[in-house]
């Protein structure tokens, strides 16, 4: 029972720093003047974590690279968060996401990376949901 409960506290307490850090995401792109640039974190943002589940993190992780090399800001924002969380979160330090898939992780890292960014793109999601304006038509 004991150990059971240790298990439990350990999990909420990922729980909140997941929360915690998508949080900081979006109180850092509210602070973004352009809100055009906002809108789009957003809309990407609810989109990433059903990108993820149906492309792969692999195929997600390139995507979001090509558009910071194509100074797609939102797009590129979106790259950095998802990068510091996931890297740290399975080698235990920074990191470049594609370059971790391509060059560091085996099969097992890349299944934990990709169950901790869904995790955290759920938190994400929902931040962006209730704090970011909607993307201008």
């Amino acid at each position: 029972m004991e150990a059971e409960a240790r298990s439990d506290s350990r999990w909420a307490l990922l729980e909140q720093r997941r929360a915690i850090s998508a949080w900081e995401c979006v109180e850092r792109v509210l602070k973004w003047p352009e809100g055009k640039k906002k809108g789009e974190y957003r809309t990407r943002a609810l989109a990433l974590t059903s990108m993820v589940l149906a492309n792969g993190l692999g195929q997600v992780a390139a995507f979001l690279y090509q558009a910071k090399e194509e100074g797609r800001h939102a797009d590129s924002q979106l790259y950095d968060d998802l990068s510091k969380w996931v890297v740290a979160q399975v080698d235990g330090r920074e990191g470049d996401l594609l370059a971790a898939i391509l060059n560091r992780w085996g099969a097992y890292q890349y299944m934990r990376a990709t169950d901790e960014a869904v995790a955290f793109l759920s938190w994400l999601k929902r931040f962006a949901a209730a704090k970011l304006p909607k993307a201008q038509g």
